[in-house]
C-alpha cells in the first residue's frame, strides 16, 4: 500500500506541474487532462471488482497494465519532445488510469480480507495511515526528483519522474506474489 500511493500521488503531482507550468495550461485544462485518467479509472474498478469475484488475478494484470501506461507516457513525451501538448498524454493516461482501476480496489480488498473481524478497525486504521504515509514519501521524493531535474527542461524532470513511477509499478507487481502467499 505504502508504494501503491506513494506512486500514485507522486505521478499526480509531476504531472499537474508538468502541463500547467511546462506546458502553460490554466487549471481548467490541466484538470480537463486528467478526464481521461478518472473515465478509465471508474470503468476499471467495476471490471475489476467482477473479474476478482470470479478468482482472476487483477491485481498483477492492474499492475502491469498501469506500469505499461507510465512506459507509454515516458515514450509518448520523447517521441513528441517540444510538440508535446497535455492532449497527447490522453493515451497513456488511460491506460494508467485503467491499472489503478483494476489495481487499486482489489488491492484493498486483498490486504483487508486477511484480517479477523475483531481487528478490522485497528487495520483499517494502519491501511490508511499506510496510504497518507506513501502518498507524502511519494510526493516528496519524486518532488525532489522532478525539481532536481528541472534545470534541463520540464519534459527532462516529467520523463525522469515517471520513470521512477515505472520502477515503482515493476517492484509492486514482482511482491504481489507474496501477498498471494500469505492469502
Amino acid at each position: 500500500m505504502l508504494l501503491t500511493y506513494a506512486g500514485i500521488n507522486s505521478f499526480f503531482l509531476v504531472l499537474s506541474l508538468t502541463v500547467q507550468d511546462g506546458l502553460g495550461m490554466n487549471a481548467l485544462e490541466a484538470g480537463l487532462i486528467y478526464l481521461p485518467f478518472a473515465a478509465a479509472f471508474f470503468a476499471a474498478s467495476f471490471l475489476g471488482g467482477r473479474l476478482s469475484a470470479k478468482g482472476k488475478n487483477v491485481l498483477l494484470t492492474g499492475a502491469v497494465l498501469g506500469g505499461c501506461g507510465y512506459a507509454c507516457t515516458i515514450a509518448v513525451v520523447l517521441l513528441l519532445g517540444d510538440g508535446l501538448t497535455g492532449w497527447w498524454l490522453a493515451p497513456p493516461l488511460i491506460l494508467v488510469g485503467a491499472g489503478n482501476g483494476l489495481f487499486v480496489p482489489p488491492l484493498l480488498n486483498a490486504v483487508l480480507s486477511r484480517i479477523p473481524h475483531a481487528e478490522a478497525g485497528m487495520a483499517s486504521g494502519v491501511l490508511s495511515t499506510g496510504q497518507q504515509v506513501g502518498g507524502a514519501l511519494g510526493v516528496a521524493v519524486l518532488g525532489a526528483v522532478y525539481y532536481g531535474a528541472l534545470g534541463g527542461s520540464y519534459g527532462y524532470a516529467f520523463v525522469l519522474a515517471v520513470a521512477v513511477n515505472l520502477v515503482l509499478a515493476v517492484v509492486i507487481s514482482l511482491l504481489l506474489p507474496s501477498l498471494s502467499k500469505r492469502a
